[in-house]
């Protein structure tokens, strides 16, 4: 049979949907929640406004 596999992390791509901000890519881990990932994006650009909204591509 086949094994079972351990998911792994993954690259993110966060955009500015103005394009006013660089683009921003991190490594996002299997068990995030998009709170988590909103938490993780807040540190790391502590200084932006907190006026965005999260789209994701499948």
């Amino acid at each position: 049979g086949l094994g079972k596999t351990e998911p792994s992390p993954f690259d993110l791509l966060v955009r500015s949907p103005t394009q006013r901000h660089p683009d921003l890519r991190l490594r996002g881990e299997p068990g995030w929640t998009v709170r988590q990932l909103k938490a993780r994006l807040r540190r790391l650009h502590a200084e932006e406004p907190r006026s965005r909204g999260l789209i994701y591509r499948i």
